[in-house]
């Protein structure tokens, strides 16, 4: 079954040495997979126009408003499920910005939690107060880790297969932040977080934002609630259009706020240093969100940007992606950046459930090099950061893996 929809929207984003594919048509396609969780309904978006280059400076970014220009739109929906596994997505709605209930919970291991700590083994810095009259959450500098693959983390170890699911339960449950745009369609973030939280060793956070069109978490469960049960908090936005960077401030800014609160199952649970990740439009709203002053990493796919001296960046794209050229974008780096370009990976599959169900191989290592960033970049786990040490694309952990068309990093 298919079925053709044209598209109004006629724009490029372009920047140093990487060009984005123009779309001006779509075809539909409906695939319909039977199994445990129900049919699935896959919509792929395939671009009429050529690949198109551009070398002119610049990196694309997404404004505040903006639709999502340049990035394909994914719609994935699940039918019939009544499955509450992480793939799946929690339907228990709560007051506006209160913690809801867990709804799935996955066995895994069970280490001794260590001494008390920030996740890269440093003691928790001072919450600071918000000012006098403010709504907004209290917000702490983000403590500063030690150089890149020397530290030590406070987290449960695990095998460092970050492809399976790590040594965490994972639980995750749904809260509404209300107005956090005027033009936005939902306020509502799904949680993921290791279930039960660790006693004495603090887990990093983490906002993502969907790719344009994509409501809901289905789509990036896999990703998200494998990256929990390796430790982390993540706060994935339900919108579609997360372009501005303001629904990852928002998910960074939530979890901050439910550290301080001491009727939160979050309380003192917490990092203070956070990361920004998301696909296609989600992933230009991570680089916006990156300028939030707690944000100090981003994992983004299907987009581009730069890391800075503030914020490292790791970047998943294929060569059938909507983005081009990739690994030059590493030469104007000021921070750690890592580019992994997928061969034969694209936007549509590879970097959403629809590439996870399937067992495609990209889906699996992207899922792996995601969890294993935010281990190394926001838990100083130097397993994690020996994939990406070493100088690619001929001397990283995982440079000698088949299946890569091009790896480039810069200060790793």
């Amino acid at each position: 079954m298919s079925l053709t929809r044209e598209c109004a929207n006629r724009s490029e984003l372009q920047g140093p040495n990487v060009g984005l594919r123009r779309s001006t048509s779509f075809r539909v396609r409906e695939t319909i997979l039977v199994g445990a969780i129900g049919s699935l309904f896959i919509c792929t978006a395939a671009c009429s126009d050529d690949l198109q280059s551009n070398s002119s400076g610049g990196r694309p970014v997404m404004g505040a408003g903006t639709s999502g220009a340049g990035t394909a739109g994914v719609g994935v929906g699940i039918a019939g499920s009544t499955s509450n596994q992480a793939g799946g997505r929690a339907n228990m709605p709560t007051a506006s910005g209160q913690a809801g209930s867990p709804t799935s919970s996955i066995p895994l291991p069970n280490n001794n939690p260590g001494p008390m700590a920030q996740a890269g083994g440093m003691a928790a810095p001072p919450v600071m107060p918000p000012p006098a009259g403010s709504g907004s959450p209290p917000v702490a500098p983000p403590p500063a880790g030690p150089p890149i693959g020397t530290g030590t983390t406070c987290l449960k170890p695990g095998n460092g297969m970050y492809t399976n699911p790590g040594p965490y339960k994972v639980a995750q449950m749904q809260v509404d932040l209300g107005m956090i745009e005027a033009s936005q369609h939902t306020g509502k973030f799904t949680i993921y977080y290791p279930d039960p939280l660790e006693a004495s060793c603090l887990h990093p956070i983490v906002a993502w934002g969907n790719g344009t069109g994509v409501t809901g978490s289905g789509t990036y469960a896999f990703l998200n609630s494998n990256a929990a049960s390796w430790g982390m908090v993540v706060a994935e936005s339900q919108e579609d259009n997360t372009g501005s960077g303001n629904f990852h401030k928002a998910g960074v800014d939530y979890l901050l706020k439910q550290n301080d609160d001491p009727m939160s199952k979050f309380y003192k649970k917490l990092t203070t240093r956070a990361g920004v990740s998301g696909h296609s439009q989600g992933g230009f709203g991570a680089s916006q969100g990156s300028k939030h002053p707690n944000v100090v990493t981003a994992a983004i796919e299907g987009a581009t940007m730069i890391a800075n001296a503030k914020v490292s960046v790791l970047i998943l794209t294929g060569t059938e992606d909507i983005v081009m050229n990739a690994e030059g974008l590493v030469t104007n780096a000021g921070g750690p950046m890592f580019v992994g370009n997928w061969e034969g990976g694209d936007h549509v599959t590879t970097e959403t459930v629809a590439g996870s169900l399937t067992g495609d191989k990209g889906s699996l290592q992207f899922t792996r090099l995601y969890a294993a960033w935010f281990r190394c970049m926001l838990a100083d786990d130097p397993v994690a950061c020996k994939m990406f040490m070493g100088g690619a694309p001929g001397n990283c952990g995982i440079c000698k893996d088949p299946g890569w068309h091009g790896l480039a990093s810069k200060n790793l």
